[in-house]
């Protein structure tokens, strides 16, 4: 189990130590920005991800989603990826705090 967290209004982004190493990455060497995740993410998973992240910022869904990371040394990684938007006093999405789960790829669709 690995956790994060994202800044909603900055595009900061944190990650374990474990989160890092678990996609090939020496520990302090991921980008910590959004933008870097997604290049992180799949291709062919990117626009599920990204259409996830929306409708959990909404409020529509939650956010729960398996897909593929990209290794820093080549190859992939399956992970489940849960997580819960904080928001502010009047409701806009201020942060996100998730974990992501090793997966073997069975429900991804």
């Amino acid at each position: 189990m690995y956790f994060w967290a994202s800044d909603v209004t900055t595009g900061a982004v944190e990650w374990s130590v474990g989160l890092a190493e678990a996609c090939g990455m020496a520990p302090g060497t991921f980008g910590g920005t959004v933008e870097t995740f997604r290049k992180l993410v799949h291709p062919e998973d990117l626009p599920r991800v990204e259409a996830a992240l929306r409708r959990a910022l909404a409020g529509e869904a939650a956010y729960d989603i398996e897909f593929r990371m990209l290794r820093a040394g080549g190859g992939e990684r399956w992970l489940l990826s849960r997580a819960t938007v904080e928001r502010d006093a009047v409701g806009r999405p201020v942060r996100m705090v998730g974990v992501d789960l090793d997966s073997d790829g069975t429900q991804a669709g």
